[in-house]
C-alpha cells in the first residue's frame, strides 16, 4: 500500500458569513496529485459538532469542497479549534486526513506580486530559465512560509490589520527562494550569493515588523493594538555591577 502525503503547508481560514472553497491535494510517490475515486469532507467546530458535511468533488484530480456562507454565520463564535476532516477512498482502500482550521472575522492577503518583484529587480524575466513561467509558486511559498512562522511564534496572522506590514518580509523572501532555485541549474556563484543577500534582508524585515493587531477581534482598526513586534520579546536578567553583602560591596 502506498504512504499517502497532503500538499498542505497551513491550516485553513474561514471568514465568517463568507463561502469559502478548500482543496486538499494528496500525493502517493508521484509529482502528480493521486485521484481518489470518492471522498466525504466534514467541517468540525471546537466541540466535535459537524457544521457541515458532504461529498468532496476532484475537479482536476484535487479533492475540493465547498463551504457555504450559510453555516459560518456572524453570530458564530469564533475559534481558533476548527477541524477539517476528509475522508478518501482509493480503490479498495480508505484514507483519513485532518486538517486544523480557524474561524476568523477577516482573511489576511498576500501584498506581494510579480509586479512588484519586478519593480526592485528589474531584470527577473531576463534571468528566469526558461522551464520557470511565473514567480508565482516563490510568492506563494513564502507567504507560506511567513504564516507559519507567525503561527508557530504563538502569533495569529489573521489578526494582523495592516497586512501592508508584510510587504518588505514576504518579497525578500521570495527572491531568496528563487535565487536559491536559479543556483541548483548555475551552481556556486552569482544566484547563491544574492539568496544568502535577500536571506538577510528577510531576517531584518522580519526583526523590523509590527502589526495593527486586533487582540479585541472587533475588526476595527481603531480599536486595533498597534506596534505589536511579530517576534515575542523575551525579558532576561542581568547581573548587576555591584552586588552588596553584610560586609561591604563586591563587585561581580
Amino acid at each position: 500500500m502506498p504512504t499517502y502525503s497532503v500538499d498542505s503547508q497551513l491550516p485553513s481560514f474561514y471568514e465568517r458569513a463568507r463561502s469559502a472553497t478548500v482543496t486538499l491535494p494528496v500525493y502517493a510517490g508521484g509529482s502528480s496529485p493521486v485521484v481518489p475515486n470518492s471522498g466525504t469532507f466534514t467541517l468540525y467546530d471546537i466541540t466535535k459538532a459537524v457544521i457541515t458535511t458532504g461529498a468532496a468533488t476532484f475537479p482536476s484530480g484535487i479533492a475540493t469542497f465547498t463551504v457555504s456562507a450559510a453555516v459560518l454565520p456572524v453570530t458564530a463564535p469564533l475559534s481558533g479549534f476548527y477541524q477539517e476532516e476528509w475522508v478518501l477512498t482509493f480503490g479498495s482502500h480508505v484514507e483519513t486526513f485532518r486538517r486544523d482550521a480557524y474561524l476568523c472575522l477577516r482573511l489576511l492577503h498576500n501584498v506581494v506580486t510579480e509586479t512588484m518583484l519586478v519593480r526592485r529587480v528589474s531584470d527577473l524575466a531576463a534571468i528566469r530559465p526558461p522551464t520557470i513561467t511565473s514567480y508565482e509558486p516563490y510568492i506563494q511559498e513564502a507567504w507560506g512560509i511567513c504564516q507559519r512562522t507567525l503561527l508557530q511564534d504563538g502569533r495569529r496572522p489573521y489578526l494582523a490589520m495592516n497586512d501592508y506590514a508584510f510587504a518588505d518580509w514576504v518579497c525578500a523572501l521570495t527572491l531568496e527562494l528563487a535565487m536559491r532555485d536559479f543556483a541548483t541549474y548555475t551552481g556556486e556563484g552569482r544566484f547563491s550569493a544574492e539568496a544568502d543577500k535577500y536571506r538577510m534582508d528577510a531576517d531584518k524585515a522580519f526583526d523590523r515588523l509590527k502589526l495593527e493587531y486586533d487582540m479585541s477581534e472587533q475588526n476595527v482598526r481603531s480599536a486595533a493594538i498597534s506596534g505589536q513586534s511579530a517576534q515575542p520579546v523575551i525579558y532576561t536578567n542581568y547581573s548587576p555591577a555591584s552586588a552588596y553583602r553584610m560586609w561591604g560591596p563586591r563587585r561581580v
